[in-house]
């Protein structure tokens, strides 16, 4: 099948773009991190490819539509009949590259952590920074790169919102534009099969990854400080060295981060002139005035837009904390259950956004007058196509913040007779306060980023960002597109801001 070829052609694209450039954006913000400036550009740095990961893919495309799409500032530029070259496989092969290149970097960060330090440490007597970095470290970390890798090839296979934007019909595409309304077997199957092929490999890496981990995380030989120091390029702090291994990090995140978001910011700022009498072309000028009207108009003009995203982001958060919470309660204590709830999970997460659509419309549709009722004037249709991939975002949250809590307290009640649920609500969420806000944050990006699974089961007259930018992004990146991208970042900036600042006060006093 085409689509299918397209699929994996796309998948090996991206991954070919993401993996050189995450792994570079890594060693570089590591190799020059053991001392104080460097451990701010490196934390500055891994704040950045977190923005990053947290983005939507539909906010990548705009951005990188606004640099060198139809109506971007390059080809603004240019004058010749090949202008037009940012499109079809290559621009979203690109934008799957650029976006995933966050995750390697930060599995590749990662995987530099867990290298022994005292390993690096007695290599320093016999081997230069140079050799201790390619010959330890990056090998070292290398399975941790591969998981990275893998998940870049997952989003690829699953998301349809940038191929469908660029016309490359990949499997999932295809299910959302001609067997949505008619379903046929085989293609389903291969959409959900091509993504199951990619995360066998990715879950047996983390399996193995995590195991290590876990039995290695109080011994003084994982401390990253530690790694830092031992990657370090030269002990002196006045080495140029040390500035010169910044320069690369510095360059690659402004490629990956600051030239799109500007972008926007240009095209929401640009004004476009008629040429005079004697003039060869239009004119082109660009003022501050005009990005705070473009704002404030996309502001007023997509008001519903923002009211109804936040409806259905809240909705979403709240059913998804409490199923997440309650599957990690019932997952704890028990690594057979904890398995259980990871696999489960995952699958969840592997089924791609047309076929979920596809079955809540055929759950819904045409199922008596209670459910058709529920279709096509509620949004319960909606949030059920959210949850199967914003639970597993709580889940995991809450399984993380149930290992941090010490076993003691929940042991000494479960021995003086409390039953679950009395553990659970006494001892366990008062501990979990941190965690419970951070799992509804995670459920609510999650629902806001997922426009595939909604497309056909939004009611009448109802319209979210994801959606109506994914519309407005068919026709180019004018200055409506670009006023909506950056109000939601700046709206959803600011709750990053929010949620990290109260998740400080709370880690201060010792919550989690």
């Amino acid at each position: 099948m085409p689509s299918l070829l397209l699929t994996v052609v796309l998948i090996g694209l991206s991954v070919l773009i993401a993996t050189p450039l995450g792994v570079a954006v890594a060693v570089s913000l590591a190799i020059g991190s053991g001392w104080t400036a460097g451990r701010w550009i490196r934390t500055a740095g891994i704040g950045l490819l977190l923005v990053l990961i947290c983005l939507p893919m539909y906010v990548h495309a705009a951005a990188w539509e606004a640099t060198a799409g139809k109506y971007g500032w390059l080809p603004l530029m240019q004058t010749s009949a090949n202008r037009f070259w940012f499109s079809g496989l290559l621009a979203a092969a690109w934008i799957h590259g650029v976006s995933g290149a966050a995750w390697v970097a930060l599995a590749t960060l990662w995987g530099l952590t867990r290298v022994p330090a005292a390993l690096l440490q007695q290599a320093a007597l016999e081997t230069g920074p140079w050799s201790r970095l390619g010959r330890i470290a990056v090998p070292y970390a290398a399975p941790a790169t591969l998981a990275g890798a893998l998940w870049v090839a997952l989003l690829a296979a699953t998301e349809m919102t940038v191929a469908d934007l660029y016309g490359v019909r990949t499997l999932a595409d295809e299910v959302y534009l001609k067997y949505a309304f008619e379903p046929q077997t085989l293609p389903i199957v291969l959409a959900c099969l091509l993504p199951l092929l990619v995360a066998t490999p990715l879950v047996w890496l983390m399996q193995r990854m995590l195991g290590p981990a876990r039995r290695s995380a109080a011994s003084p030989h994982a401390s990253g400080s530690d790694v830092w120091a031992a990657l370090d390029l030269d002990a002196s702090s006045a080495s140029p060295l040390r500035w010169l291994a910044s320069l690369p990090a510095t360059g690659l995140l402004l490629l990956m981060i600051t030239v799109p978001l500007v972008s926007l910011f240009v095209k929401a700022g640009l004004l476009v002139e008629a040429a005079g009498q004697y003039g060869s072309g239009p004119r082109y000028r660009w003022s501050w005035q005009r990005v705070a009207d473009t704002l404030s108009d996309s502001l007023a003009t997509f008001a519903p837009e923002f009211v109804w995203t936040a409806v259905l982001a809240v909705t979403v958060a709240a059913v998804a904390m409490l199923l997440g919470t309650l599957s990690a309660a019932w997952a704890q204590g028990s690594e057979r259950r904890a398995r259980w709830g990871f696999f489960t999970a995952m699958a969840l997460v592997l089924l791609p956004g047309p076929v979920v659509g596809m079955g809540v419309l055929y759950l819904f549709h045409d199922r008596g007058p209670l459910l058709a009722a529920l279709y096509e004037r509620s949004i319960v249709p909606t949030v059920v196509a959210l949850l199967p991939r914003a639970v597993p975002a709580a889940y995991l949250v809450m399984r993380a913040g149930y290992r941090m809590l010490p076993p003691e307290p929940g042991e000494a009640a479960r021995c003086d007779g409390a039953r679950p649920w009395q553990c659970l609500l006494r001892i366990d969420l008062p501990r979990l306060k941190t965690s419970l806000l951070v799992a509804g944050f995670a459920a609510g990006i999650v629902a806001t980023a997922d426009v595939p699974a909604t497309l056909v089961v939004l009611p009448p007259g109802m319209t979210t960002v994801g959606t109506r930018l994914f519309g407005l992004l068919h026709s180019g990146v004018r200055y409506q597109a670009a006023g909506l991208t950056i109000s939601f970042c700046l709206l959803v900036g600011l709750l990053v801001i929010l949620t990290h600042a109260w998740c400080g006060r709370r880690r201060a006093v010792g919550v989690r």
